[in-house]
């Protein structure tokens, strides 16, 4: 078994706890992180932009990843 390891960050907290339970029910994934409160820096209409993100960060097997994306 080859695993992977998706990687998404959401605006708020109900939304990432949202995403992780459903994903998890649905047997898309093993399990699911959540890490609260991380700092993004990005580049948005030609300047830096920065805001607090949750990060989720979901178990699964490879062969599973496209059906998980395509639900998240």
């Amino acid at each position: 078994m080859t695993a992977s390891i998706i990687y998404v960050t959401v605006g708020d907290q109900k939304e990432a706890h949202l995403i992780a339970s459903t994903i998890v029910e649905e047997r898309l994934v093993s399990s699911v992180n959540i890490v609260d409160s991380v700092r993004s820096y990005y580049w948005w209409s030609s300047d830096v932009q920065q805001r607090e993100e949750f990060l989720l960060i979901a178990k699964t097997r490879t062969t599973g990843v496209d059906a998980a994306i395509e639900r998240i």
